[in-house]
């Protein structure tokens, strides 16, 4: 059997396990979520304009910037959130291998 024909199915093969497995995983954690519970003393501060003047002052706008960035980042790892932030990096892998499994040649050899 051609060795790219093989490469192809196992790439194809791949990338439905993964997408099946993404998908299950994502509706479980979907299901078993809980909403974030909110701190409202601690996400009151944060949102504080004292708050924003302290971390510009230390940092400059840079670090207002990075500062609502990073607490965005991590966010997405937190409850509802990653079941979607796991979909959407499980569909970005199986689109890639199977991305990948179509455009290999299966006339070339070796």
């Amino acid at each position: 059997m051609n060795r790219n024909l093989q490469l192809k199915r196992r790439l194809n093969i791949s990338a439905a396990v993964i997408l099946a497995c993404g998908a299950v995983a994502s509706i479980v954690i979907y299901l078993k979520a809980t909403s974030v519970e909110e701190n409202l003393l601690v996400d009151g501060f944060l949102e504080s304009k004292a708050y924003r003047h302290e971390l510009e002052r230390y940092g400059g706008k840079l670090n207002v910037v990075s500062d609502d960035l990073l607490r965005w980042f991590n966010s997405l790892w937190q409850g509802e959130t990653l079941a979607f932030t796991i979909a959407t990096i499980t569909l970005l892998i199986a689109s890639l291998l199977f991305w990948l499994a179509r455009v290999i040649s299966t006339d070339l050899k070796g």
